[in-house]
């Protein structure tokens, strides 16, 4: 499974259970592995949901979802149920910038009084094992986390559009953890 979310805010440790961030849209890709070692497609998820969270500002500039574009769409707590399915039904959850996503969709989870964490999946972190490969300068000596619009400038020499919308960041990380794989960092 190669997921991301799009949210209202970030979540803040300060802050009370029910104040905590929500989850606007949920794009993910399940794949299984071929004979021949290739992924093949087996369930594509996109959804947007409602909420009563404020969208904060800077986050509207980011993925530009607004209160409007929710306002007809269903509410995640509906879902949980089949997400924490999917959430079985998989060897591997990909992500880039996975310690931000698992803490939301475990806040999703434990704001609707689900059982559950995500994080005993087996977790892949496209930005934590592209840190030596685009050696992005930060404070010496150290390399700074490689944003997912920074991986996929380094590793494919175009500039990725469109970040921050949960479909098309899973297809970049898609692409990134294709390349780590024919790089020897991950194998299938």
């Amino acid at each position: 499974m190669i997921a991301d979310t799009e949210t209202t805010g970030l979540p803040n440790h300060k802050k009370r259970l029910e104040n905590q961030p929500d989850i606007i849209q949920l794009y993910y890709r399940i794949y299984e592995i071929g004979v021949d070692k290739e992924m093949i497609l087996k369930k594509e998820y996109n959804q947007y949901f409602n909420t009563d969270m404020e969208i904060e500002k800077w986050a509207f500039k980011a993925h530009w979802i607004t209160k409007k574009d929710l306002k007809d769409k269903p509410l995640i707590k509906d879902y949980l149920e089949d997400i924490i399915e999917d959430i079985e039904d998989v060897s591997y959850i990909i992500w880039h910038n996975i310690s931000f996503d698992i803490k939301m969709l475990n806040l999703a989870f434990d704001k609707h009084n689900q059982n559950y964490s995500a994080r005993l999946k087996n977790q892949l972190c496209t930005m934590q094992d592209t840190i030596n490969i685009c050696k992005l300068r930060w404070k010496w000596p150290w390399y700074k986390k490689p944003s997912l619009v920074e991986a996929y400038k380094y590793i494919y020499w175009e500039i990725f559009k469109w970040a921050h919308n949960a479909k098309n960041d899973v297809l970049a990380t898609e692409a990134i953890f294709m390349y780590l794989v024919q790089e020897w960092v991950y194998e299938l």
